[in-house]
């Protein structure tokens, strides 16, 4: 049966890198000590050391956040779509005269799918009791 996967706590991987950098033990020491393969201990050590000039930076709260936070043209956008999926028409009339046929980046079918329809619905002939769009005559052949 196989083992289950060990789960270090931040405190603990810092506790155990600090001991690796002021080399009072060596690493196989730290090892035995610790239960751990010294490649790991090496990488918690090596990671330390490369975060250690980003504890004293002043600034470096701000920029986390900067990064984290969807940028402000993103959200209008998001915003934008969801005001125009809330405001989608109910009946299938209305819905239909919301179809933009020649726009090229929006496709029909995707078109149908937000406001609810079959794709077939948008091209057949309205009934007359629709309201918004005249009735079309049926063609004789």
């Amino acid at each position: 049966m196989a083992r289950k996967r060990r789960r270090f706590s931040p405190s603990f991987k810092a506790k155990v890198a600090l001991e690796a950098v002021k080399e009072t033990r060596t690493i196989s020491d730290l090892a035995k000590k610790h239960k751990l393969h010294a490649t790991q201990i090496n990488l918690w050590k090596k990671q330390l050391l490369d975060s250690a000039e980003t504890i004293f930076e002043g600034d470096n709260k701000d920029a986390k956040t900067a990064t984290d936070e969807p940028q402000a043209a993103e959200l209008c956008e998001q915003i934008g779509r969801l005001k125009v999926q809330l405001e989608w028409p109910k009946t299938v009339s209305e819905a239909r005269s919301w179809i933009d046929f020649d726009n090229p980046s929006f496709s029909i079918r995707e078109q149908c799918r937000l406001l609810g329809l079959h794709r077939r619905n948008s091209l057949l002939p309205t009934r007359p009791g629709d309201v918004g769009e005249p009735a079309v005559d049926a063609i004789d052949g």
